[in-house]
């Protein structure tokens, strides 16, 4: 499970233990963290500094492959299909990522 938060981290969680265990504080973010999404071995995640990373979830701890930078405003919706990943921000945007060639 991840999870995004006010304190700019994403968590990583390993839910097969009782009760869930931290696995990774992901602290990459320079704002609070509003939107998630998965993809295989990608997550993104979106913020009120208004970027997307993307993250290599197969590492461990994962790392930031890449910085998505062309919204204007917080990120607060992010939704993926199979070749792209769709953002929405507060300023009424929505911005369409080829998940190919943004890592």
């Amino acid at each position: 499970l991840y999870t995004g938060s006010n304190d700019f981290t994403v968590r990583v969680w390993d839910l097969d233990q009782s009760p869930p265990t931290l696995l990774h504080i992901l602290t990459d973010h320079t704002a609070e963290v509003w939107s998630l999404a998965v993809s295989g071995d990608r997550l993104y995640s979106g913020s009120r500094d208004t970027t997307i990373r993307v993250w290599d979830i197969a590492q461990s701890p994962p790392v930031v492959l890449h910085t998505l930078q062309d919204h204007e405003f917080p990120i607060v919706a992010m939704t993926l299909d199979e070749d792209r990943l769709y953002s929405g921000s507060t300023g009424k945007a929505i911005l369409i990522w080829d998940i190919a060639t943004a890592c």
